[in-house]
């Protein structure tokens, strides 16, 4: 069973546990209501039993305030689940792919009938992959990806779009104007990236990425502000493998 099956059981059963505590709820509420009616049209009760039973009915009707609250409250948060399900990935926490091209399909519309660009996207690849897929195996890959997203999601402020594009690699789709907003994003990210590092079957693995950014221009086309970010990100891996052979 999956992430997602196992969330979808999570919420079934918070659904059906929200239902049950509702249901007593509106019971206790009815207990109520019949006892009060009871004891107030009951002309030869005393005062004490009819205080008594009125006190009971004020502590059910108290209970049963509790819990239509409390399912009400587990209502609202399966329901924040679901709609985080749809829209983010379980295991990074970061936005789908699909979610992040309708909300910059629609961003970039509105900035191009309003002549002005202010989004810079920033490519991210994990340095070492395949070597750590071959030692480790696919696991050890998920686990740094997950890192990976905290982090980036760390960094990222109201209104950017960061999500993983593909195995080990990642797009953060900035809300800024300026290339040197994005840079500066760029050396946060590694500065947390530097300190972080797994620890995979009783060795080491030191996180590092390669990243590349560029800054949208206005009236410029997704295709086109992704292909300059590629154009940085393998000079980034040019770089990296000149380092690693000299």
């Amino acid at each position: 069973m999956n992430g997602s099956e196992h969330a979808l059981d999570d919420t079934r059963q918070t659904r059906r546990t929200a239902l049950i505590l509702a249901f007593l709820g509106i019971g206790l509420v009815g207990v109520a209501l019949g006892g009060w009616v009871s004891s107030g049209g009951g002309v030869s009760d005393g005062a004490d039993a009819i205080g008594q039973a009125q006190g009971s009915s004020r502590l059910m009707l108290a209970a049963a305030a509790a819990l239509l609250s409390v399912a009400a409250l587990m209502v609202w948060r399966t329901r924040r689940q679901v709609v985080d399900s749809i829209t983010h990935d379980p295991r990074t926490g970061l936005y789908r792919p699909g979610f992040v091209e309708e909300s910059l399909r629609n961003q970039l519309a509105l900035e191009d009938r309003q002549a002005r660009a202010g989004v810079a996207l920033v490519l991210v690849e994990i340095d070492q992959l395949s070597r750590l897929r071959d030692r480790y195996g696919q696991s050890a890959v998920s686990e740094v990806s997950a890192l990976v997203g905290r982090q980036l999601r760390s960094q990222a402020r109201a209104g950017d779009l960061p999500t993983q594009s593909g195995d080990g690699q990642f797009a953060v789709y900035l809300q800024c104007e300026e290339l040197e907003q994005a840079e500066a994003f760029c050396r946060r990210v590694a500065m947390l990236l530097a300190r972080d590092q797994l620890e995979v079957n009783g060795d080491v693995f030191k996180v590092a990425a390669r990243m590349g950014v560029a800054v949208r221009q206005a009236g410029e086309s997704l295709d086109g502000l992704q292909q300059r970010a590629q154009l940085q990100l393998r000079a980034a891996r040019d770089r990296r493998a000149g380092s690693i052979a000299g």
